[in-house]
């Protein structure tokens, strides 16, 4: 597959028709691929969980409950609040209706929804006042405790059990407290790798400044904003960068960009991440050669000259020497022929997921029903980027330093200076 992806990338750049044989290529590699994805041990289960939601219309149904249930949930928070809040109960005098209304802020905490609905609908049975009557008649109405209700009754559903069980194998659940603390994690890795980017920089500048010329200062700037009316399309294209050196010269109103850092966790991360960087280092180059730009930073705000700038233009799918990611990952033992958003994308296509759900309804798998994924992937342009990624890959491995490796060869060059 990987083979093919890159021929037909190269017979578009030359203006050919991709040769028909590629077509056999990819379509019998991606049944392959997805046969292995379904196998009950040791498949892949967010494709899993795909296909099931494909089948299943309750699981659809549970989908599109699941992306409204925050909302709801504060929504019917909001409504049990206004008459049935402990502050709000304690401030009234009776008693008993006090107590009649209690259980409904615990339903609703609890996110006993059904209960909820019908602790309410008993409640207008009773002796109210107008307002207490309004109230309580909107939340039994209330849309989204519909919803929830009808999320929770979804929930207990053997369908939905089985989509759940594969979404929880990819990861935890959106929403959960175990993918908050991933999510906090992924962000603390992130930031310590920003960080020692930054301190390799530091030191790259430092041993820069021993060798200046007189007046001349090098430093280092990080999360450089491109700032409001900068010339070109923000769209899809990178708009903070996150270190970078720059040098000025004694007297002179502005600095310029010496180098360009983009500090990642991983390899494949740095990979995803370059079309957008590509489409922000175009839009630098844009700018007009004798202007100055002020860009704010997480220190002061630099101004940049114009023609630094321009120089940061690429070169299609090549990155200028100036810019390099700094990646602290370990080493990899190989670089996947087909890299994993590359491999999930093919998979998230209708024929495929149809595919494979032809293959759980144990019919026999039929490749030419795959060939919807090849037009799409020479014709359309959302695909574009598919027939990139081992270019892509190539690309941000060679721009990629380790930040430890940085800080050696600076010390090392010190001690020989």
């Amino acid at each position: 597959m990987a083979f093919a992806i890159d021929a037909v990338r190269r017979a578009l750049a030359a203006r050919q028709v991709p040769d028909p044989s590629l077509r056999a290529l990819l379509v019998d590699g991606l049944a392959s691929i997805i046969q292995a994805a379904m196998r009950p041990s040791g498949g892949d289960a967010a494709f899993q969980a795909l296909v099931l939601k494909a089948q299943s219309r309750t699981v659809q149904e549970h989908v599109r409950l699941a992306a409204t249930a925050p909302a709801d949930r504060k929504a019917v928070g909001a409504a049990v609040g206004a008459i049935a809040h402990p502050g709000k109960l304690a401030s009234r005098p009776d008693d008993a209706m006090c107590a009649a209304l209690a259980p409904l802020h615990r339903l609703a905490c609890s996110g006993e929804w059904d209960a909820l609905k019908r602790t309410a609908g008993r409640l207008l049975d009773q002796p109210l006042d107008a307002e207490d009557r309004l109230r309580l008649q909107a939340l039994r109405q209330h849309a989204g405790l519909e919803r929830l209700a009808r999320g929770a009754a979804l929930a207990a559903s053997d369908a939905v059990a089985r989509y759940q069980a594969l979404c929880k194998q990819r990861g935890p659940l959106s929403g959960s407290s175990e993918a908050a603390a991933r999510g906090a994690a992924a962000g603390h890795r992130g930031a310590a790798t920003e960080a020692r980017t930054v301190q390799a920089l530091d030191a790259m500048a430092a041993l820069l400044n021993r060798e200046a010329p007189r007046g001349a200062h090098y430093r280092v700037v990080s999360r450089l904003l491109v700032p409001a009316g900068f010339p070109g399309s923000a769209e899809r294209a990178k708009s903070e960068w996150d270190a970078a050196i720059v040098r000025q010269a004694a007297g002179a109103p502005a600095a310029e960009v010496v180098l360009l850092a983009e500090a990642k966790a991983s390899p494949e991360a740095a990979a995803a991440d370059l079309s957008r960087l590509l489409r922000g280092l175009q839009r630098l180059s844009l700018a007009p050669p004798a202007d100055v730009f002020l860009f704010p930073s997480d220190g002061a705000a630099v101004r940049l000259t114009g023609e630094s700038l321009r120089q940061l233009v690429p070169h299609e799918h090549s990155l200028p020497k100036q810019v390099i990611y700094c990646c602290d990952a370990p080493l990899e033992p190989s670089v996947p022929l087909l890299g994993a958003a590359a491999r999930g994308a093919l998979l998230a296509e209708p024929a495929s997921v149809d595919f494979a759900v032809r293959l759980a309804n144990h019919e026999a798998p039929v490749a030419e029903r795959l060939h919807p994924v090849w037009t799409r992937l020479v014709e359309d342009a959302q695909l574009k980027w598919i027939l990139h990624q081992d270019e892509n890959a190539r690309t941000t491995r060679e721009a990629m330093l380790h930040p430890e490796d940085v800080l050696e060869a600076v010390a090392a060059a010190g001690q020989d200076g």
